[in-house]
């Protein structure tokens, strides 16, 4: 016989030694975004993304901590210097480092421009083929480049990178980012 998981609507549920826990994972502050768990411990928090109370309302940044309330990363979203691109910044305080990443490459718009006719065709049969079928969704956002790469950003094109997405994979370098923080980069740049 299977225990039942305990219900969000009677605290007491909890046994005495999780509850403490559940309490320690709330901070002072503004209420989290959300919260980064492990699986096998559900109930205490990993990480915690918060929207930055220093910075201006709307402006998309957001400060990573651990359960104990340690600023782990700030993530800021943003453009590129042309306004061309939308672009994530994680900042890493313990060493200073900031690590930029640009959606898509330079020559992956370039070649979405030119196939930008025969695109926003497909586009339009998918969805119009889409309405008949008794879809109403649009998603017109399946054509454009998407690939990003994290790293810092200087001279040096080939510098080494902190995390890299292709498609819907993501890889992070294990030596150079806290894997709390590529998680939270990855919610963040998914849903927000």
């Amino acid at each position: 016989m299977q225990d039942k998981p305990p219900t969000r609507k009677s605290p007491r549920s909890l046994s005495a030694r999780h509850a403490s826990r559940v309490g320690s994972d709330r901070l002072k502050g503004k209420p989290p975004v959300f919260t980064l768990r492990l699986p096998g411990d559900p109930l205490s928090a990993w990480g915690v993304v918060r929207a930055d109370s220093s910075a201006p309302k709307g402006s998309g940044t957001y400060v990573v901590t651990d359960s104990r309330g340690s600023v782990l990363g700030r993530i800021t979203r943003g453009r590129s210097p042309l306004k061309a691109r939308r672009a994530w910044t994680i900042e890493l305080p313990d060493t200073g480092v900031k690590v930029t990443g640009y959606r898509g490459t330079w020559t992956a718009w370039l070649v979405f421009a030119l196939l930008l006719p025969f695109w926003v065709l497909a586009n339009v049969f998918f969805t119009v083929s889409g309405f008949l079928d008794g879809d109403f969704s649009l998603d017109w956002d399946w054509g454009t480049p998407r690939r990003t790469t994290w790293r810092v950003r200087s001279a040096n094109p080939f510098a080494p990178a902190f995390l890299a997405r292709r498609r819907h994979r993501y890889r992070r370098s294990d030596s150079r980012l806290d894997p709390r923080i590529a998680y939270a980069q990855m919610i963040l740049e998914k849903h927000y």
